[in-house]
């Protein structure tokens, strides 16, 4: 599901509508019950086949998101745009940990998004004159 201050869109990835359609789970409500889970690593009505197989960011744990960075960046000579997402459980102590990860392994860049941290799209309005300084 995609939300923005102005709607609300589900969105299906296309060869698993038609593989859910072939293999006859497929309706309307599922499709809506998976877009509100946001996955559909719990949903039952979906054959476990293809739960392992269909897995959305969210199924993966911060480390498997790093490893992937990882990987990219072995053999990229800029940094890697890849956004670690993290559960808005995450602590302190599981952010630094993959920080010192991605310093270990090489990585020129590292991006966390803790889960909730974002309320709202951010708007900007022109230039502000004055900027607040980050601590002040």
């Amino acid at each position: 599901m995609k939300k923005t201050l102005l709607s609300e869109t589900f969105e299906v990835v296309a060869i698993f509508e038609e593989i859910a359609r072939k293999e006859g789970f497929y309706s309307t409500e599922l499709m809506k019950k998976i877009a509100l889970a946001g996955s559909i690593h719990d949903i039952k009505e979906v054959p476990s086949a293809w739960r392992d197989i269909f897995i959305t960011t969210h199924d993966c744990s911060a480390e498997d998101h790093l490893d992937v960075q990882i990987a990219f960046q072995k053999y990229t000579d800029n940094g890697v745009s890849k956004t670690i997402n993290m559960p808005m459980t995450s602590t302190i102590t599981e952010v630094e940990l993959v920080f010192k990860k991605a310093y270990d392994a090489g990585c020129r860049s590292v991006h966390i998004y803790r889960e909730g941290s974002v309320q709202q799209l951010i708007h900007a309005h022109g230039r502000r004159k004055h900027r607040k300084k980050l601590g002040v």
